[in-house]
């Protein structure tokens, strides 16, 4: 745009200049003809009175932007003449001559033959001449008259262009200013969108490194929590091998120390899934995207719970509409996993459970409700939030887990509750796979 608009202020300039220049060589032009006219005027019979010549070049002379007039002869001799002509060169042809300070045009050759009672005609060239039919005697009043030498003849006009040289001064300079005008405001447009692009640069450096502490407090916290719920099992598991360990060498302890053995391993197992945990949102996993056809998927996640399920009497149902989405399958299991199992928690026995798949707009969207306890509305904005769990003996993890696998999707993430009446938990945004699977 700048450079468009710098070329199109030149492109006036220059308009401008052309159009001073073609008034000046259209007054040269007219001059000449006025010249000529006159010159065919005080013709008479093929002769003419220089002084009166003289007085027609120096009256036009006077004229505006005129510097000279002058009537060369063929060999170079001037005829007549008015102004200050200077050092203008003798025409080669009839193009006008610019120079800094003048104009130099010239007529086309004219012919100016004597023939004393003959009219004013034109001769080759287009030039006047005198001529006549016949005789040659001259008359008794044409004393101080004298013959026009024979032609070609040429009229030379000199036009000064200081006027010219000061528009086109003041053109030049409209046109650097209106230049250094659209240069500073395309520099001042371009520092506005620099400054901008800056400061978006340091807002995205400003909210990457409030992640970044938001990061470090939360694996903080995480780590905190980790050190608590890894400290009581291994209590436990210490205190039930130290027991295994100080009984006796008899028979009479067999059955007591298996069951301390199997608490241990159910510590042991507990400690590991909290570690797993810890591990997974600690260090999110770049989703391996590929194509899950979800007719197939939602039934085979439900049979993990189904046992859960039967025993708390609890009803399955999936719903799906035939699509195939982009996902990670390994991500995906473990985040409906994990709601699939808080909904267990808080399901009623004789409640029910479902997974949902819908078109939302271009996309698709996964729910999973139940008919549970529900979330108080307080609590709805921290249940994503590390180690924050109302269930007892739970680790808090999973709707941490929950969201962490939602967001490295790009996918949204919707809690909806009511107290008695069951939760709803929806991702929103998730991709629709093409026929060709990409």
């Amino acid at each position: 745009m700048a450079a468009a608009g710098t070329f199109l202020l030149y492109r006036d300039y220059q308009s401008e200049v052309s159009k001073h220049r073609s008034v000046l060589l259209a007054r040269a032009q007219t001059t000449l003809d006025a010249l000529a006219a006159g010159i065919r005027a005080q013709g008479r019979m093929g002769r003419y009175r220089p002084e009166r010549l003289t007085e027609i070049f120096e009256e036009l002379a006077y004229t505006p932007d005129i510097l000279g007039l002058q009537l060369i002869a063929s060999d170079g001799e001037t005829v007549s003449m008015g102004g200050d002509t200077g050092d203008a060169p003798l025409p080669v042809n009839t193009d006008p001559v610019w120079r800094d300070d003048m104009l130099i045009v010239s007529s086309a050759p004219m012919s100016l033959m004597h023939a004393p009672d003959g009219p004013l005609t034109h001769g080759p060239g287009n030039g006047p001449m005198w001529g006549h039919t016949g005789g040659s005697a001259e008359p008794a009043d044409m004393e101080g008259w004298q013959p026009f030498p024979t032609g070609p003849y040429t009229l030379i006009a000199v036009m000064d262009t200081s006027s010219i040289v000061r528009e086109s001064r003041r053109d030049h300079l409209r046109f650097y200013l209106s230049t250094a005008v659209l240069l500073a405001a395309v520099s001042l447009a371009w520092w506005v969108l620099t400054a901008r692009a800056k400061q978006r640069d340091l807002q995205d450096a400003l909210l990457s490194a409030q992640a970044r502490t938001e990061r470090q407090e939360q694996l903080a916290r995480l780590g905190a929590g980790l050190a608590h719920e890894t400290k009581n099992p291994l209590g436990i598991v210490r205190g039930l091998a130290q027991l295994i360990a100080d009984a006796p060498d008899s028979t009479t302890y067999p059955l007591e120390n298996r069951k301390r053995a199997e608490t241990i391993v159910d510590e042991v197992d507990r400690t590991i899934g909290q570690i797993d945990s810890f591990l997974t949102v600690s260090r999110p996993r770049t989703p391996a995207i590929g194509s899950i056809a979800l007719d197939e998927f939602i039934p085979s996640l439900l049979a993990l719970v189904d046992a859960e399920a039967q025993r708390k009497n609890t009803r399955l149902v999936g719903i799906t509409t035939g699509v195939v989405i982009r996902a990670d399958a390994d991500l995906l299991r473990r985040t409906l996993l994990n709601l699939l199992i808080n909904s267990l928690r808080a399901i009623r026995e004789g409640g029910e459970i479902r997974v949902e798949a819908a078109r939302v707009s271009r996309t698709i969207s996964l729910a999973v409700s139940d008919t549970g306890c529900g979330i108080a509305p307080e609590d709805i904005e921290h249940v994503t939030e590390v180690y924050y769990s109302k269930f007892e003996g739970g680790s808090g993890l999973g709707l941490a887990i929950v969201a962490q696998n939602v967001e490295a999707h790009g996918w949204q993430l919707k809690v909806e509750s009511q107290l008695g009446k069951g939760t709803r938990v929806t991702i929103f945004g998730i991709q629709e796979a093409t026929a060709h699977g990409a």
